[in-house]
């Protein structure tokens, strides 16, 4: 289990799940985690392919400075921080 399972499973502490439970939810974190992967992949691909060369070549670079998206925290990352709230 990775450091995204582990994140995720924490909030289901407090219903103290059985092992049967706690395996089904991670089946479906897993299936989660696949179906947003290819929708980001195909928004990615649709994306590109609407950019001309140049920017398909910034875009490219984007995203190589970002890294990867997965192990990341909202707030944490790359861009900028969020304002505070008012």
């Amino acid at each position: 289990m990775g450091p995204t399972h582990v994140r995720a499973m924490e909030q289901f502490r407090e219903l103290d799940l059985d092992p049967e439970q706690e395996a089904q939810i991670r089946e479906i974190l897993d299936r989660s985690r696949a179906e947003v992967r290819s929708v980001v992949r195909q928004s990615r691909d649709e994306i590109r392919a609407i950019l001309n060369d140049e920017q398909r070549a910034r875009f490219g670079e984007m995203r190589h400075r970002r890294g990867p998206i997965r192990g990341r925290r909202r707030g944490t990352g790359g861009g900028p921080p969020s304002p505070p709230p008012e």
